[in-house]
């Protein structure tokens, strides 16, 4: 299983199963994955990096990179260049370069274990590098190449020695438990009652509440969860991170939307399936997408339409990404055994509580069902796309275009979260719970590892750097004015009517 970070190749099969943050590492594979490394790990780790080298990417006119063979000069990871990430490009019709094996790497335990137990799970797994490099090339997704400087290493550098001395553990949070008890028991109780109760005021009730609970099982336990955040415990972690799947989502599909392409290229057109949008698709989310006369009025429709969300996940988005290997961008992974078993128990699972069984046993009519079950995603839907549109899709942040030719975005990744990001409610705590620490977007985008009930104690030191550096640090005071800033935007962008350059010629 391989992976790229700053420019060099690396072999983390034999990592897998000993890597503190749980198989979240998979996504990784046969990619570029600078940017999640740096979001998730410090300084400390470049040890373990060392072990698990096997060559360097070396810019190329050919639109992919080569891979040098290590020499005595590599032998400390000291003179990787951090200047950017390498642009890896797909070129069609090029000759295959050859990627030089690992030279006097296999005594190392990880390196061993990884050629020694490989398994037909993971078409990245392969006992040859230039084949890795090869199928890399045949379906490489876009990469976008970012400038570094110190802001982000300073920033960990402060969060670390503070949580240090206030003996703070930031990916674990007893609080997060209680929370996530207190959340699926929710889900129980209203899933009940939404179709059982003997009262039809109470079903109704209940019915919307499963919807909100459900809502609250994405934006808290499996998304701490599935970005490593939830226990040290794999297990915890993993049947935490599955959650999603039995409320009627795939938390596969999730952390390859979202953990890949999302947080990698945040709101990078083109890049950031989370903006995506089709030829002619109901939405306009940036400038630089084609412009239809219907957006006009997208501000007033797409509030209803986002109701859809949930269900639209449940029973389309998720099997037509399973279907062509794609969600916009961003190639999907194949999954493993475990991983497809997740997913079809999780989709079995959620439409047997919610659609089967009510059928079978609920003394509802079917029209009351119809209401209830439009009830429940509804309110899912807009729970879940009210809290994620607030952050990125308003007009106080930027969207950004990186270079078509190079792939390079002129700004470090760090501060392009800080202008592509905007944060609610600071120091309430009910906004901290309902939408998952998602009111404090940007400390989540800078340290997505941690547990999202920690935000409140990195806010004020982020806030403080970004005073000392001149970098803009965007708070709206109130869930609401964030709301509104996000269909006053949409109106301001779908109102546009000329053109984008993507509909000329």
């Amino acid at each position: 299983m391989w992976t790229a970070i700053r420019g060099n190749v690396y072999d983390i099969e034999g990592w897998v199963e000993r890597h503190p943050g749980g198989d979240v590492i998979r996504v990784a594979a046969g990619r570029d994955a600078t940017w999640l490394f740096e979001s998730y790990h410090g300084k400390h780790v470049e040890n373990v990096l060392e072990q698990l080298y096997v060559g360097k990417l070396v810019d190329g006119n050919d639109g992919i990179e080569q891979v040098e063979k290590r020499t005595e000069k590599d032998e400390k990871m000291d003179h990787v260049e951090r200047s950017s990430t390498p642009t890896v490009r797909k070129r069609k019709n090029q000759e295959h370069k050859r990627m030089d094996e690992p030279a006097g790497r296999e005594e190392l335990e990880g390196t061993k274990r990884s050629t020694e137990n490989r398994s037909d799970d993971d078409p990245w797994e392969s006992h040859e590098p230039q084949d890795v490099l090869r199928m890399m090339e045949e379906d490489l997704e876009p990469v976008a190449t970012y400038k570094t400087g110190p802001f982000y290493d300073e920033l960990k550098r402060r969060v670390n020695k503070e949580m240090r001395q206030k003996g703070v553990n930031l990916r674990t949070s007893t609080s997060m438990y209680v929370k996530s008890a207190l959340i699926l028991t929710s889900c129980v109780i209203t899933w009940w009652n939404a179709f059982f109760s003997p009262y039809q005021a109470l079903r109704m009730v209940c019915a919307a509440l499963l919807g909100f609970c459900r809502a609250q099982v994405g934006v808290s336990i499996q998304h701490d969860a599935n970005h490593g955040a939830y226990s040290k415990n794999k297990l915890a972690s993993t049947i935490a991170g599955a959650s999603l799947d039995f409320v009627g989502a795939s938390s596969f599909m999730w952390k390859q939307q979202h953990v890949v392409g999302h947080h990698a290229y945040t709101n990078v057109d083109g890049m950031d399936p989370d903006i995506r949008v089709g030829e002619k698709d109901v939405r306009r989310v940036t400038q630089y997408q084609p412009w239809h006369p219907h957006h006009a009025l997208q501000h007033l429709y797409l509030g209803w339409l986002y109701s859809l969300l949930a269900i639209k996940s449940f029973a389309v988005d998720d099997f037509q990404a399973l279907h062509t290997g794609r969600i916009g961008n961003v190639r999907i992974n194949r999954m493993t055994r475990i991983e497809m078993g997740i997913f079809w128990a999780g989709k079995l699972f959620y439409f047997c509580c919610v659609y089967m069984v009510p059928c079978l046993l609920s003394t509802s009519g079917w029209m009351e069902l119809i209401l209830l079950w439009s009830m429940n995603e509804a309110v899912a839907g807009w729970t879940l796309a009210f809290l994620f549109q607030v952050a990125h899709v308003v007009g106080e942040v930027d969207f950004i275009k990186a270079d078509e030719k190079t792939g390079r975005v002129d700004c470090e990744w760090a501060i392009a979260q800080l202008e592509t990001t905007a944060d609610f409610s600071h120091g309430s705590s009910f906004w901290l719970h309902v939408s998952g620490g998602l009111n404090h977007q940007v400390v989540h985008h800078l340290f997505p590892g941690i547990c999202h009930t920690h935000y409140p104690k990195i806010a004020p030191i982020l806030k403080q750097l970004c005073l000392e550096k001149g970098v803009k640090y965007r708070v709206f005071p109130s869930f609401w004015s964030a709301l509104q800033a996000h269909f006053r935007y949409m109106k301001h962008v779908g109102s546009v009517k000329v053109p984008s350059l993507a509909t000329v010629g």
